[in-house]
C-alpha cells in the first residue's frame, strides 16, 4: 500500500511540476513577444495614398485611412488599371466567364483587407487573401505609404518590412 501511495504521490508531484514549467515557459514567451513588439502610435487625421508599386499589368491601389485617438478606425481601398480606370463590376468582363469570375472574386477581398487593417493596426500584419494576391500586395503597399504620413519620423515603415518581395517575384515567375 505504501508503494502505491508513494508512486501516486510521485506521479502527482511530477505532473504538477511539468504543468508549472509549461505555464512558466508560456508566460515567459508571451511577455517576451510583447516586450519585443514595436508599439506604433499614429497621429490622428485622414490620410490618402496611392501604392508606389504596381501589379504586373501596371495596376495600382488607392487607400484612404482615418485615424482617431492614435488608432486606425476606417479604411477604404480601391484598385485601378494602368489607364486609371477603377476596377469594378465590369472588371474582367472582356474575358471569358471563368476569368471574369476570378477578377470579380479578387475585388471581393477588398473589404476583408480593409477590416484586417483596422483590426491589426499594422500593414505588416495584414495577410494576403487567397485569390487576391495582387490586390493584397497593392493594399499593403498603399497602406504603408498612407500610414507613413501618420507616423513620427523615427517610426516610418520601409517597404521591405511590409512587402515580401520574394513572394511577389515567385508569383510573377509562375504567371
Amino acid at each position: 500500500m505504501k508503494k502505491i501511495t508513494r508512486a501516486l504521490a510521485s506521479l502527482v508531484l511530477s505532473s504538477s511540476l511539468a504543468c508549472g514549467l509549461v505555464a512558466c515557459q508560456k508566460a515567459d514567451s508571451k511577455s517576451g513577444n510583447e516586450a519585443g513588439e514595436k508599439q506604433i502610435k499614429y497621429q490622428d487625421g485622414h490620410y490618402e495614398a496611392r501604392s508606389e508599386k504596381t501589379d504586373k499589368n501596371g495596376g495600382y491601389g488607392k487607400i484612404a485611412i482615418d485615424i482617431k485617438e492614435g488608432a486606425i478606425t476606417q479604411v477604404s481601398f480601391e484598385v485601378f488599371d494602368k489607364d486609371d480606370k477603377k476596377k469594378d463590376e465590369s472588371y474582367g468582363s472582356d474575358q471569358n466567364e471563368g476569368l471574369y469570375k476570378i477578377a470579380q472574386n479578387s475585388l471581393k477581398a477588398l473589404p476583408v483587407l480593409e477590416e484586417s487593417l483596422v483590426k491589426q493596426q499594422n500593414p505588416n500584419q495584414v495577410d494576403s487573401v487567397t485569390g487576391a494576391t495582387w490586390n493584397s500586395y497593392l493594399f499593403r503597399d498603399a497602406a504603408r505609404v498612407a500610414l507613413n504620413q501618420a507616423l513620427p519620423e523615427d517610426q516610418k515603415l520601409s517597404s521591405d518590412e511590409d512587402i515580401d518581395d520574394a513572394l511577389l517575384n515567385e508569383t510573377q515567375e509562375s504567371e
